[in-house]
């Protein structure tokens, strides 16, 4: 994101010899201490799980959608196995663990879904200053 001009452009500067983002990890790892501060280890996980598989059944989901568009070449790796069973299974086995993490912490899946909800406005202020 910082290369592409929407965080911090100190995020993306590379160590001259390393090639590392030293920046970019310093972030993350006070980033990673704030949360491992915030509360236990399962809270953090029921957070990052809920936000997993939202993700993993919409990129599966979208197979169907470029698949009717016809934008996937036949012999590509989105060729799935026994498409459109085992897809499908896949998105409906994540709709259920997103379900269920609803259902057995619903405290801890609003928080998660907050966090993933807080990327929209952080986005959205980064791309408008944009360098």
């Amino acid at each position: 994101m910082a290369d592409d001009g929407v965080f911090f452009e100190s995020a993306a500067a590379l160590h001259p010899k390393y090639r590392t983002p030293g920046g970019a990890i310093l972030i993350q790892a006070a980033w990673a201490i704030v949360l491992a501060l915030s509360g236990t280890y399962g809270q953090l996980l029921d957070y990052v799980v809920f936000g997993d598989w939202i993700f993993f059944g919409l990129t599966v989901a979208t197979l169907f959608f470029y698949r009717r568009r016809g934008a996937i070449p036949a012999g590509s790796a989105a060729y799935v196995w026994s498409y459109p069973v085992t897809p499908a299974i896949f998105v409906l086995v994540a709709i259920f663990a997103v379900v269920s993490s609803i259902l057995s912490n619903p405290v801890n899946a609003m928080i998660g879904g907050s966090l993933i909800v807080a990327g929209i406005p952080t986005f959205l202020y980064w791309s408008r200053h944009r360098q």
